[in-house]
């Protein structure tokens, strides 16, 4: 048991010295502590920013990142969205065909609508491409190019209005039922303004949608399939201008008699993009309460980007043993937060008084980013008991990058935790693979003294028998 003891410090101490002469190496960085947030003076709950009076039924303002809310007014209250729908639709066409492909309009996709309705004026038989289609329904708002897309996408409008329920349940609406592709009413027709803002937040991360969203007038020009030369006109004042609003992105209006007057839009100011949504309005109060709204956001509150700054949420994940030289090819798993990660806070509030609740997911999701990289959890940020952003923590694996070329400062970084767990399981087995060595050396050892003793007491008796 002693010599086992002694062998056991012994490599410790030749651990200990390894793990100090390598740390203590010039190359070697310690890791720098999280960057902390400066501290403002706290407020209470009670100082949420006092929102505007407007109105509309219903409405909602939404960070479109995080989809945090920022207003509220019976928001998840079942509504009837009327053209806003056509926000849905757009975007399942996208997702599902090229804009160069060519829509024809059938007879029904042309005549099951309201001849007196919101049209561009096709004949059955004749065609667009999918991208002129868009524009006719974002912004002519035209029932029947609603239609012929979603006869293009799905093969028939019920086929369409089945995807539309799908892709609803799948963004997270919870108050949503669609019977058709343009927002005809039909007493199964309805929605939420939480639920269309965010359908909302898909749509406007878009690009092509958010252009033809956002356009005061669309040509149209003569094709072998299309005979005529003519103009669509927005009637969405806040995108032709008619009521004033700064960074407006896109939007889409709406009217039935039993809707009232409905918008949904988008705006962005230094880097922090709402989604407004009114229902039940009157006209031209959606566009002055959606702009009211709109100010409210962009001038009480801010935002911060957990993109841009991670170390406020996570630890260094520096990876392991990672250098820019061959010694150690540099790796890449680290722990990183996903784009849209963000905290919106009151002006004046303070960073400080955030709270965090991890939802774990239970199992391992490839994101639609970076291959291999997985969600491994999701973080809600509270301030006073209010949700007030969010995060998702994603996992890269570990890749071999030993080609990159070498940084001008060739640092290696070492992740402490790992080395000393290395360290630990390293002596481990050193310990037992140096045992059966050093169990000969002590049979060999206690053969040798009772050799010795043998051989004192042949002497003695060999003394006693001369004398």
């Amino acid at each position: 048991m002693k010599s086992n003891r002694t062998f056991l410090k012994s490599i410790g101490k030749i651990l200990l010295l390894f793990s100090l002469c390598f740390l203590l190496s010039p190359q070697c960085v310690r890791a720098e502590s999280p960057t902390k947030v400066q501290a403002t003076a706290s407020l209470s709950d009670t100082d949420w920013p006092l929102a505007p009076d407007i109105n509309a039924e219903c409405a909602v303002l939404m960070e479109a990142g995080s989809g945090t809310i920022l207003y509220d007014k019976n928001m998840h209250q079942r509504m009837y969205p009327a053209s806003t729908t056509k926000i849905l639709t757009c975007l399942l066409a996208v997702e599902n065909s090229a804009l160069n492909e060519t829509v024809s309009f059938s007879y029904q996709a042309v005549h099951s609508v309201p001849a007196d309705g919101s049209s561009i004026g096709m004949d059955a038989g004749e065609s667009l491409p999918m991208e002129q289609c868009i524009y006719g329904i974002l912004v002519g708002s035209a029932n029947e190019a609603a239609n012929a897309v979603a006869e293009h996408v799905a093969g028939s409008i019920p086929a369409f209005v089945q995807k539309m329920n799908e892709k609803a349940k799948e963004l997270g609406c919870r108050d949503s039922h669609f019977m058709n592709p343009n927002g005809l009413h039909n007493p199964d027709h309805y929605t939420s303004c939480y639920d269309l803002a965010t359908i909302g937040r898909a749509f406007f991360s878009n690009d092509f949608l958010c252009r033809a969203a956002n356009i005061p007038r669309y040509h149209f020009t003569p094709s072998a399939h299309q005979p005529d030369d003519f103009y669509l006109n927005n009637k969405n004042q806040l995108v032709t201008g008619q009521v004033k609003c700064e960074g407006i992105v896109g939007g889409k209006t709406g009217y039935t008699s039993q809707a009232g007057e409905t918008l949904v839009s988008c705006a962005e100011r230094n880097g922090m993009k709402l989604i407004c949504v009114v229902m039940k309005d009157g006209s031209p109060d959606q566009f002055l309460d959606s702009a009211k709204l709109f100010e409210y956001g962009f001038r009480n509150f801010t935002k911060t980007d957990l993109k841009e700054n991670p170390s406020s949420i996570l630890p260094d994940s520096a990876p392991f043993l990672s250098s820019d030289y061959s010694v150690f090819p540099r790796s890449s798993g680290t722990l990183s937060v996903s784009d849209n990660s963000c905290v919106i806070l009151p002006n004046g509030a303070s960073f400080s008084d955030v709270s965090a609740k991890t939802d774990p997911t239970g199992e391992d999701k490839e994101t639609t980013g970076k291959t291999g990289e997985k969600k491994i959890a999701s973080l809600r940020f509270f301030w006073h008991e209010r949700q007030v952003g969010s995060a998702e923590i994603l996992l890269s694996p570990l890749r071999n990058n030993s080609s990159t070329p070498a940084k001008r400062n060739h640092r290696i970084y070492v992740n402490l935790y790992l080395l000393f767990l290395v360290l630990f399981l390293l002596s481990v087995l050193i310990s037992f693979a140096l045992r059966p060595l050093i169990a000969n050396q002590e049979g060999d050892t206690l053969q040798n003294k009772k050799n010795r003793r043998h051989f004192k007491r042949l002497k003695k008796e060999t003394r006693k028998l001369h004398f």
